[in-house]
């Protein structure tokens, strides 16, 4: 269960991350995105960017658990796993209450499922 956890947080990420990029790049409409709340270009600015170093500092957490020396304290990647395990859980309610059919459908389970992982990795 372990390195399924690893395996499929870091791919989530990893994938978040792009797409959050292509987000800022314009590749994907700023209103598909954030439950379609986003009113401006800075809304998306602030946003993005703040989902970017949550997400790279969530990457850097589990890539650390998974043996990747990063450079964090070990108290900081069991607790950055439980914290993991709320942002997602929280995440995966705002997806469902979304307008967007994307965020509800696909965004929605993958935040549940790496809520789950995250609180696995937390307690194991």
């Amino acid at each position: 269960m372990e390195n399924l956890a690893l395996t499929g947080l870091i791919g989530a990420l990893s994938a978040l991350l792009l797409l959050h990029m292509a987000v800022l790049l314009g590749w994907v409409p700023y209103d598909r995105v954030w439950g379609g709340r986003l009113k401006s270009r800075r809304d998306l600015y602030r946003f993005e960017a703040l989902s970017l170093l949550l997400t790279l500092a969530f990457l850097g957490v589990v890539l650390q658990r998974a043996g990747v020396r990063v450079g964090l304290p070990e108290v900081v990647v069991h607790y950055g796993l439980w914290l993991m395990g709320i942002v997602f859980a929280a995440s995966a309610l705002g997806n469902l209450l979304s307008k967007n059919n994307f965020e509800r459908q696909v965004m929605a389970p993958l935040a549940l499922v790496m809520g789950v992982y995250a609180l696995w990795l937390a307690a194991h």
